[in-house]
C-alpha cells in the first residue's frame, strides 16, 4: 500500500510542477514542440509507475526504475534551465522503486541497470535534440 501512495504522490507532484513550469514558460516563449514534449514525457514517466503499482503489474519494478532513471537524467539536465524542481519526483520514484523491488524480491542490480540505462538514453536523446535546435 505504501508504494501505491508514493507512486500516486510522485505523479501528482510531477503534474503540479509541470503545470507550474508550463504556465511560467509559456508566457515567455513558444512551448511547442520543445520544451512541451519534455514536460509531457516527464509527466507520462511519472504516471507510469503509479498505474503499474495500482494494478500490481509484474513489470512494476523494472519500469519504475526506468522512470526514475529517465526523470533523474531530465532533472539533472533541466537544472540548467528550470532548476531542481523535478528532484522531489525523482526521490519519490526511487522510494517506490526500492519498495517494489524489495516486495517482489527482484534483483537490485537489475533494477539499477534499468535506471542507469534509462538515464543514459534520456541524456542522449536530450543532447541530440538540443544539438539539432
Amino acid at each position: 500500500m505504501v508504494e501505491k501512495i508514493l507512486a500516486l504522490m510522485a505523479a501528482l507532484v510531477c503534474l503540479l510542477i509541470t503545470v507550474s513550469v508550463w504556465q511560467s514558460i509559456a508566457s515567455r516563449q513558444s512551448m511547442w514542440p520543445f520544451p512541451a514534449l519534455y514536460l509531457i514525457e516527464v509527466l507520462a514517466l511519472s504516471a507510469m509507475p503509479a498505474a503499474l503499482t495500482i494494478v500490481e503489474s509484474r513489470l512494476s519494478p523494472s519500469l519504475t526504475w526506468v522512470a526514475a532513471g529517465a526523470v533523474f537524467a531530465f532533472a539533472v539536465l533541466a537544472m540548467f534551465s528550470i532548476g531542481l524542481l523535478y528532484v522531489p519526483v525523482v526521490g519519490l520514484l526511487i522510494a517506490v522503486g526500492v519498495i517494489v523491488t524489495w516486495r517482489t524480491r527482484s534483483r537490485a542490480l537489475v533494477s539499477a541497470a534499468w535506471a542507469l540505462g534509462a538515464a543514459v538514453v534520456q541524456v542522449m536523446v536530450m543532447l541530440i535534440v538540443i544539438s539539432l535546435m
